[in-house]
């Protein structure tokens, strides 16, 4: 989530969930990277996995082979085709509230 709203610059999904995702266990330094959109420095195999493949959909509008495989490999297909989902769900709400202009 925090992918797609760094992407889509819409700060309430950005407020709502950094929270969560603090709680849930994910480092300060890879939330300072992802509010800027950069790659963060260091992160678990599946995080990175998480990254490229979400990275990807927003930016490449695909997945690359390499990431799709690696990302089966860790999530199974299930939770690939979830992880699109998310990424769509997400950036669906992004696309209504940054164009009704919802402030933070």
């Amino acid at each position: 989530v925090l992918i797609t709203a760094s992407e889509w610059q819409q700060a309430v999904e950005w407020a709502i969930h950094v929270p969560i995702a603090e709680r849930e266990g994910v480092s300060a330094e890879i939330i300072a990277a992802l509010s800027n959109r950069e790659r963060p420095a260091s992160m678990a195999e599946d995080e990175a996995a998480v990254y490229e493949v979400c990275t990807e959909l927003h930016r490449n509008r695909e997945i690359s082979d390499a990431n799709w495989h690696t990302a089966i490999a860790l999530f199974g297909e299930q939770g690939v085709v979830d992880l699109i989902g998310i990424n769509g769900y997400y950036a669906l709400l992004a696309m209504v509230m940054n164009g009704a202009r919802t402030s933070a």
